[in-house]
């Protein structure tokens, strides 16, 4: 097996339970990935690293039939692993488009080049990805009054918990309660607690 291929089969394992979780909700929601909802502070500790950085380049590519897009991250600030700061990381999601395949995976974290994100990340191989998919990427931008805020992207996305029979049910928005979008320094110290122990 090439190196390639070993990658390749990683990260369809590392993404194969959300597949599981869309085929069981089929009826119920409809071109949908379902997600057991992660809070950020649990998303912090199981990260093997997380880094604030610049979008600089992005590719597709098809490998045996399916296709993944490969963005490349200039890191400015490394805050937790041992990636560095100035260095680039290359981070590989699922789906794209080349000029023979196309492929959407909802819940699968979207990039663009020149975007500046705050990323959650596990090694798979020798590439990187976002720990529980978009869930893991926040992207930093300035708010109209100067301030700089983050957001994550959950479009195409549904989340679920399991109630006390163990059975899986669908949480709706409101379930969620989801804050609003939170700004740099708020979510840096979520950060800097969790990975010093602290929690929430």
């Amino acid at each position: 097996m090439s190196k390639l291929t070993k990658n390749v089969s990683l990260l369809r394992r590392s993404i194969g339970w959300a597949a599981l979780w869309l085929v069981s909700f089929a009826p119920a929601v409809s071109r949908a990935t379902v997600m057991l909802p992660v809070d950020t502070a649990t998303l912090a500790k199981r990260a093997k690293a997380i880094i604030r950085g610049q979008v600089v380049g992005q590719r597709a590519i098809a490998i045996s039939g399916r296709v993944w897009t490969d963005t490349k991250i200039k890191i400015s600030d490394s805050l937790k692993g041992s990636l560095e700061a100035n260095t680039v990381i290359v981070v590989r999601q699922p789906g794209g488009e080349t000029r023979k395949l196309g492929a959407k995976v909802a819940g699968a974290a979207q990039f663009r080049v020149g975007e500046e994100v705050l990323l959650m990340l596990r090694p798979v191989g020798s590439y990187w990805v976002p720990l529980e998919m978009t869930q893991g990427k926040f992207q930093i931008y300035r708010a109209t009054d100067g301030e700089q805020r983050t957001r994550r992207d959950f479009s195409g996305v549904a989340f679920a918990t399991f109630n006390i029979r163990g059975q899986m049910v669908l949480l709706s928005d409101h379930q969620l309660l989801q804050a609003p979008d939170a700004t740099l320094g708020e979510l840096l110290a979520t950060i800097q607690r969790a990975i010093s122990g602290g929690g929430k």
